[in-house]
């Protein structure tokens, strides 16, 4: 049987993770979630040991290179999935969404 993806059906996960450390918040690859103690590189290239963030620490100023990075991959994503909806549009006739 031939398997067409449906998209929307399934949340493909986040762009990037965010965690508050070192003064900022930073954004973190979003192949590994953030656990507390984990040595883990920033999008803006600072090394860190990850915390347990209290409810305080989410408000903490965002780092802006770690920011620019994160929307740098979400465009990147949304431009492989628009080109996943036009291959599929080809091949059959509709993109994915429910009949």
């Amino acid at each position: 049987m031939l398997e067409v993806p449906l998209d929307g059906f399934e949340w493909p996960g986040p762009v990037v993770w965010w965690n508050p450390v070192d003064g900022f918040r930073h954004a973190f690859d979003a192949g590994q979630r953030p656990r507390p103690d984990q040595n883990r590189e920033t999008l803006c290239g600072s090394d860190v040991v990850l915390i347990d963030p209290s409810d305080l620490d989410w408000l903490l100023p965002t780092c802006d290179i770690c920011m620019s990075a994160a929307i740098e991959r979400g465009r990147t994503k949304e431009e492989r999935l628009a080109e996943t909806r036009r291959r599929l549009r080809e091949r059959f006739g509709h993109d994915g969404e429910a009949f």
